[in-house]
């Protein structure tokens, strides 16, 4: 399992020997500090476009960071605009570039766990394409639907996503990628490494949990020790690229890094 680290552009370089690959987010290229780090590292780079929008603008990143892989666009819990957006690259990607370029990755979209698959089905087609190397599952795969077991009604269906996925004709010979695992800590990796189908995750569980005074497994600044498997952050929390680290967050979220890096 590959597993790329998402951090703040004050730490890119100091995290870039700890993970596999680069997660290349299409709303940050434009950062200068983010820019000259992607030019710079020697690892692969995956385009995450799930927020874009604009297929031109998606294909023309992609080729000027020089990615390997492309994170297609959805639309959250939205099967049609998902599979809107989808085509969309790909038939730009047909008509102005080599269709061995890139390699796409394609994150189904929908409002329940029976509409997710769905959303697969309507995909299937071009999922099983050369130009598509697997599917995806985002973070925000997480459905407000009834579950009996949950009270408070919110059912992560990624799971069930991964079960059914991995016994299905349409991925013979495909990846699955977990995408932006910000919510549940190490607990991702741990699930699903002996899934053989599940080759990479991108994550920002380290980052949470340093930033937010937590050493993996060890007590620390007066908190009981906080377990990657365990781990959960507000619902509310929200990237900042631009966001400071200190030199003391910045050796607890190395420290983790080290301990997720351990549970693949």
């Amino acid at each position: 399992m590959r597993l790329s680290h998402i951090v703040p552009n004050c730490i890119l370089e100091d995290v870039d020997n700890y993970q596999d690959f680069v997660t290349a987010d299409i709303r940050l290229v434009r950062h200068k500090a983010y820019k000259a780090y992607l030019e710079k590292t020697e690892k692969p780079i995956v385009l995450n476009a799930i927020h874009g929008k604009n297929p031109k603008r998606i294909l023309k990143v992609a080729d000027a960071i020089g990615a390997v892989d492309v994170v297609l666009p959805c639309a959250m819990m939205d099967r049609d605009e998902t599979v809107k957006r989808v085509l969309s690259v790909l038939e730009q990607n047909d008509a102005g570039y080599d269709p061995n370029r890139f390699k796409f990755i394609i994150v189904p979209q929908g409002k329940d766990l029976d509409d997710f698959h769905k959303c697969v089905d309507d995909l299937s087609i071009v999922i099983m394409t050369n130009a598509v190397k697997g599917v995806g599952i985002e973070c925000r795969s997480i459905v407000k639907t009834v579950d009996p077991h949950d009270s408070s009604g919110a059912y992560d269906i990624r799971p069930s996503v991964v079960q059914r996925l991995k016994s299905s004709k349409i991925m013979n010979g495909k990846e699955i990628h977990i995408i932006e695992v910000d919510n549940r800590g190490g607990r991702e990796i741990a699930e699903y490494r002996y899934v053989t189908q599940v080759t990479s995750v991108m994550t920002a569980a380290a980052y949470m949990t340093g930033s937010n005074g937590f050493q993996l497994g060890i007590p620390t600044k007066g908190r009981a020790a906080m377990s990657s498997m365990d781990f959960m952050i507000d619902s509310s929390w929200e990237f900042d690229p631009k966001a400071e680290v200190s030199e003391d967050d910045k050796a607890l979220i190395v420290s983790n890094i080290n301990v997720i890096n351990g549970l693949r």
